[in-house]
Formats: C-alpha cells, structure tokens, sequence
C-alpha cells in the first residue's frame, strides 16, 4: 500500500449528468482502497487504487478528483476537503427592472455566483493543497 496519509473529512460529489449530491464523510486509506464514509448514514465507499484511473487535484481549489472506469462504465468523483459552495443561487432569480427602463439581466446574478464560489474554492485551496497533494502521492504509490 502506498503512504499513509491522515484521515480528512471531506465532502463526496458524483458528478452526474442531471446534478450532483454532495455527502459529508471522512476518507481514508484501507487494505489498498479508498473509502469513503458518509457521517450520516455510515454508508461506506471503497475504491479500490487499482480501479482509478487517473487522480488529480483540481488547480487553484481544494478538490481531489478521480476517474474510475472506462467507456461508457467510465465516472468521475469528486472529493472536497472543504465544503463545496452551492453550484447554484439559494435564492430564485428575478429578472429586475431597473428605475432607467431596463431589464437587469438574471444571467448577472447566476455569474456573480459562480465568481463567488470560485475565489471561496480558491481561498479555501490555500490551507489545504498540501494535504490534497499528499493524498495523490499516496493513490499514485499505493496504484504501483
């Protein structure tokens, strides 16, 4: 098995088509696999190494990606070492009228958003990376 690394809480997003659900768990190393268990329902993911494909870290955010699978059985997960900022407005967009006659566009908003949710990713990436950095150095050796 590869280096040990420390036991991370972090949050667990399948990235599917159709939207994500994001669950709340800690991840560590066990007899060659990457588990994940989920803090509510103790639900327990282990990815074996040898079923990655390809792990990496996000640049510039506090996420570790892996790719399991190829062709059409090929899918991706995300693990956030931070808690994932909301993919979406909490509130509903408005189209608001401004007092000059035009429409402020909704689409501004749901930018805004997203602008947002990067520089928190970003921020957030900051403390972390060593840790994520240890994390792939330890799938890569564990996978040889």
């Amino acid at each position: 098995m590869g280096r040990m690394v420390d036991e991370a809480v972090v949050w667990m997003v399948p990235l599917v088509k159709g939207g994500a659900e994001e669950h709340r768990g800690t991840l560590r190393f066990e007899d060659g696999s990457v588990v994940f268990t989920d803090r509510r329902a103790t639900d327990r993911v282990a990815i074996p190494v040898g079923d990655i494909k390809k792990a990496k870290r996000v640049r510039g955010s506090p996420i570790l990606l892996l790719t399991l699978g190829d062709g059409a059985s090929r899918r991706e997960v995300a693990f956030y070492f931070a808690p994932p900022p909301p993919l979406k407005p909490t509130k509903p967009i408005r189209p608001k009228v401004s007092p000059f006659g035009g429409v402020r566009d909704a689409d501004r908003t749901t930018k805004k958003v997203m602008r947002t949710n990067v520089s928190y990713l970003h921020q957030a990436n900051a403390n972390l990376k060593a840790e994520i950095e240890g994390w792939l150095r330890a799938i890569r050796e564990a996978g040889r």
